[in-house]
């Protein structure tokens, strides 16, 4: 016989078990259970479409964009996702339901990395069950698992960044190199997820090596990473005459143009959520603002005269209220809504208490924490930010545990941990404001693979308190 079959052990039963109980948990929520949260079964959401039809009209058209009419939108979306969702679009003509099936293998997948990264950290196999555990059931990245989103891809990206970063051996350049490529996907698949570089930077910096090492090696980090991206570059270059690797997250969105970011500046002053506001603005011309209203009122013309100019001829407002595309550019006053926003803003800065202007910033790092739970009646939904809560304070705690450690390892993996961490959050609340959860996937994930570490540093910490007691 080339191998003999050995009977599985006690752990690889349990190990398993899980893994197929998360498969079974994702195959059901794909084919059934999404209608609980989306209210149907769904597989494609709001901004799918970008994604297939940037696809669709290069495969087609040969020219890469999702809005034929818009030049920006050739840059909106980087060639990641829909290549990856381009490949089923090719094979089947129910490419929909099989993109989502596949997205199911690949975060169940995602849920044995879990278990060997936590493994790498505490060498125990209790604590692995736990966080794969943890990942396997957490309700908020399983949810957009059927969905044509990122979500899934940029979590077993981020897994596998992470695993390759704690198991650097013999052939560390490799890694390494591998590691700057992996990056570069993720900046492919998700533009701000190039912030996971940080981790494995962090994470060889902080290690007892020499320091021509460790520059050797952020080298071919860095190598990997422009292999990756030079393409994409070039392409935008060849296309544009420019040297483009970003042009932001609402590029080429004709209602999300320069206009509505002047705008979303000025009201994130007075509230996260810029949407109602909006919409009364592209609707009715007003623009009521509930907050501060000294200032509101002192300088009610300007507010009201540059909401009803946005509602006249402001392109991304007159597009999302329907006007017709032509229409739209005939009458474009983009510029002058633009620089009215700007003066209200910049009065805004000079005449408010920082304090003031900084409370929606505090709400929203706040919402890292608790998320909309405030604003959701429902218990069941109240239930599960709670839930989600305590994870994420145990991943704290166990960064603070891991910190304590002597060992160099452990301890640049949770300072790895901590700034990408840090680093992806202060993005989404100072430069979002408006996070949606979904966001906070990849933030909750890093805490998720520390949070076993937290149980065992809470265990320890009673049975000292016990012994003292006695």
């Amino acid at each position: 016989m080339i191998f003999k079959l050995t009977k599985p052990s006690k752990e690889q039963k349990i190990l398993g078990a899980l893994i197929l109980a998360a498969l079974s948990i994702r195959i059901y929520f794909a084919l059934d259970g999404s209608r609980f949260y989306f209210g149907e079964v769904v597989h494609t959401w709001k901004d799918t479409y970008t994604y297939l039809d940037s696809f669709k009209n290069w495969w087609h058209l040969g020219s890469y964009q999702f809005d034929l009419q818009e030049p920006d939108s050739r840059f909106f979306r980087p060639p990641g996702y829909p290549l990856f969702l381009g490949l089923f679009y090719l094979l089947t003509e129910n490419y929909e339901r099989i993109a989502a099936l596949a997205q199911v293998l690949i975060d169940t997948a995602s849920c044995l990395l879990s278990f060997l990264i936590v493994r790498k950290l505490t060498k125990s196999f209790n604590y692995s069950i736990l966080g794969c555990a943890i990942y396997a059931t957490y309700p908020f990245l399983i949810v957009w698992v059927p969905i044509l989103y990122v979500e899934a891809l940029i979590a077993h990206l981020t897994l596998l960044i992470i695993y390759i970063s704690l198991g650097l051996g013999h052939k560390k350049w490799l890694s390494c190199l591998c590691l700057g490529a992996l990056a570069g996907i993720l900046f492919l698949t998700k533009q701000y997820m190039i912030l996971l570089a940080i981790f494995p930077i962090t994470f060889i910096l902080l290690r007892n090596w020499r320091i021509k090492q460790k520059a050797f090696l952020i080298g071919a980090l860095g190598f990997g990473l422009a292999s990756i991206l030079t393409p994409w570059i070039l392409r935008n270059y060849i296309v544009s005459g420019e040297l483009i690797i970003s042009r932001g997250e609402s590029t080429g969105i004709i209602y999300v143009g320069r206009d509505f970011e002047a705008f979303e500046r000025f009201v994130n002053l007075f509230d996260q959520n810029v949407t109602p506001y909006r919409s009364a603005v592209a609707h009715e011309g007003t623009l009521q603002l509930s907050r501060h209203e000294e200032f509101v009122e002192k300088h009610k013309q300007a507010i009201d005269s540059a909401s009803n100019l946005a509602y006249e001829c402001g392109a991304s407002f007159t597009s999302l209220r329907g006007v017709e595309r032509n229409r739209v550019y005939e009458i474009d006053c983009t510029d002058e809504v633009i620089s009215r926003f700007q003066d209200l803003t910049r009065l805004a800065w000079s005449e408010l208490p920082l304090i003031s202007l900084l409370q929606t910033r505090i709400e929203a790092v706040a919402k890292i924490f608790v998320g909309n739970i405030e604003n959701d009646p429902r218990l069941s939904h109240r239930v599960l930010y709670a839930y989600r809560f305590i994870v994420l304070i145990l991943g704290i705690a166990a960064i603070i545990f891991l910190l304590s450690k002597k060992d160099n390892e452990l301890r640049s993996a949770a300072l790895a941990f901590l700034c990408t961490w840090f680093a992806l959050s202060a993005l989404f609340a100072l430069h979002f404001v408006h996070v949606e959860i979904r966001y906070m996937l990849i933030p909750d994930l890093l805490l998720i693979l520390a949070a076993p570490y937290g149980v065992q540093f809470l265990g320890a910490y009673a049975s000292s308190q016990n012994r003292e007691l006695q």
